[in-house]
């Protein structure tokens, strides 16, 4: 998938005094979680054996490859946004319970995704260490997606002590709560306000509602 870098001039850019002060004056990012419906969605992928990881995968990367403002990136020094994001995600090692990382490049199609990870997890999701792919670098254009399994969770928060800028959105969701007939699913965004502010995030979260309520429209 292409994943070509845009410089954005600076000059033209709307959000040139708000990327400036929250990037060099007051850095700053910021975490919202916010708990979503998926119970149409989780029928969806019963009905057709589909997985809810790379559904979940596939479905926030989709939504975020909408907005620019999830794309930024600085690049050689400068600042520009990738046509595409592809999702970074851990497999989990039941074994010695550590992770490791693994990549799946974004396609349109939830079905060629779907393929595209099991085919990944089933090649490289028993290597150990931090990389699953061994010998390989994460694309450029990889941003952090992850699930807590094991913890229901109200807020969640990442801090970082890396000098260097990120504006890709972090992504994590956590373990289903059931009310009645309903599952819940907790689902945190950590962004940098320098690329985003709270309306991306809301809006992340409206487009997530409305595609898990219609799953079904994306089968192919």
């Amino acid at each position: 998938m292409d994943k070509n870098f845009t410089l954005i001039d600076i000059e033209k850019w709307k959000r040139r005094e708000i990327f400036y002060y929250f990037s060099h004056i007051a850095p700053t990012t910021y975490s919202v979680t916010s708990n979503l419906d998926i119970t149409r969605m989780m029928k969806v992928l019963r009905d057709h054996d589909l997985k809810f990881f790379p559904s979940f995968l596939w479905l926030s990367t989709t939504i975020i490859n909408r907005h620019q403002e999830f794309r930024v990136a600085i690049k050689d020094g400068k600042v520009g946004y990738y046509d595409t994001l592809t999702p970074f995600y851990p497999t989990f090692h039941d074994d010695d319970k550590t992770i490791s990382m693994l990549w799946t490049e974004y396609s349109p199609s939830l079905s060629e995704f779907h393929e595209a990870y099991l085919e990944k997890k089933k090649l490289y999701g028993e290597n150990k260490g931090f990389l699953g792919l061994r010998g390989a670098t994460p694309p450029e254009n990889a941003y952090t997606i992850s699930v807590l399994p094991w913890l229901s969770f109200s807020s969640f928060s990442l801090t970082s002590s890396s000098p260097s800028p990120y504006f890709f959105p972090s992504i994590e969701g956590g373990k289903f709560i059931r009310e009645d007939d309903k599952i819940i699913f907790p689902l945190s965004i950590t962004s940098h306000h320098a690329s985003t502010d709270g309306y991306h995030v809301a809006e992340f979260y409206r487009e997530f509602q409305e595609m898990a309520d219609d799953f079904s429209l994306f089968l192919s």
